[in-house]
């Protein structure tokens, strides 16, 4: 499993495994340009250098499963995150496994103004509280910029795997035997499928 973090100054995410992190950073473009798509760096960086001694922190307490990519809306990047899935929900051969997505989280590389949010069914920031001074009405109604990617997404008809090309059949990706050695006590598999 990974953990997203987040840095302030310059904002740079974080998508951190047990090795190694992906670094996310949207760039500034110089030439000024109003046309010009926004560019992001990516960074494949230890764990060592991804610590609070480096300025990262948790910008969400739940494990992440994968990443799906970025998205360009309204000009701004975020990064596509599988933050709740359900695990082996089949296994075409025994060492394969395929895995529902059931929740997507998007978050933005120039913007802290989703992070920590609640987001209601509608997509609408939700207060934490009306007590709250920073309690503005203007920004309740505000709709998540992705939230309709997030819907679709979270629905339950969307599948992964990290052991194989889902959109390969059987036939074509072939039968690695020696895994199938490695398992024990596995039903035998017909030959017109190795072949």
């Amino acid at each position: 499993m990974m953990k997203i973090l987040i840095r302030e100054n310059p904002r740079t995410l974080a998508l951190k495994s047990s090795s190694h992190s992906l670094t996310f950073r949207q760039i500034s473009t110089s030439s000024g340009e109003t046309n010009e798509q926004p560019k992001v760096e990516v960074h494949l960086q230890p764990n060592s250098e991804i610590s609070r001694e480096t300025g990262f922190k948790n910008l969400l307490n739940r494990e992440v499963f994968g990443c799906l990519g970025l998205i360009n809306v309204y000009n701004q990047i975020y990064l596509a995150l599988i933050t709740g899935a359900s695990l082996n929900v089949a296994r075409p051969l025994p060492y394969e496994s395929v895995d529902k997505i059931y929740s997507v989280d998007f978050f933005s590389l120039s913007s802290d103004e989703w992070d920590f949010a609640n987001v209601d069914v509608n997509g609408m920031m939700v207060p934490i509280s009306s007590d709250s001074e920073d309690y503005d009405v203007s920004a309740i109604r505000a709709v998540h910029p992705c939230f309709e990617f997030k819907k679709l997404l979270s629905n339950g008809s969307f599948y992964y795997s990290n052991d194989f090309d889902l959109t390969s059949q059987l036939q074509a990706r072939g039968v690695n035997q020696e895994k199938l050695q490695k398992e024990p006590s596995l039903p035998e598999i017909p030959m017109n499928i190795l072949q």
